[in-house]
């Protein structure tokens, strides 16, 4: 078997979990920690910020973006107040298996990759082929 895939792997896991912290968070208010709910639902809409490749948040959020190992560390720190809360436990889990993969992919070597744009030409579209003998 080839090495790589975790952090792809990571991505849907940090997908999974931005949108069931979301989910929990409103839960949070009818608990006695009722403050968590605000600290579940920005803390889902960051990861969601992090793992949805939107224009312009790779450059903004810097080292957080690009490297894993301090992906997978700011997770797992995070994932922690999550864990006070029964409507934020899911989430708070899935936060921390997302970030213990993202450091088991650094340490298997896998590096961020910006995605490719589409077309690859750089904004030219090449004309149609001309057919046998046609003018223009």
């Amino acid at each position: 078997m080839g090495k790589g895939g975790f952090a792809e792997w990571a991505q849907y896991q940090g997908l999974g979990a931005g949108a069931a912290l979301i989910c929990g968070g409103p839960l949070t208010f009818f608990y006695p920690l009722w403050y968590l709910g605000p600290f579940g639902l920005i803390l889902g809409a960051i990861v969601l910020l992090l793992e949805w490749p939107v224009a312009g948040v790779p450059g903004v959020l810097g080292a957080a973006y690009a490297k894993y190992w301090v992906r997978g560390l700011l997770y797992v720190l995070l994932s922690g107040p999550c864990y006070l809360q029964a409507a934020l436990l899911n989430g708070g889990m899935f936060l921390s298996c997302c970030g213990l993969t993202y450091l088991f992919a650094h340490s298997q070597g896998e590096e961020y990759k910006p995605p490719r744009g589409r077309g690859g030409g750089g904004g030219k579209v090449a004309p149609p082929p001309r057919a046998q003998g046609e003018k223009r």
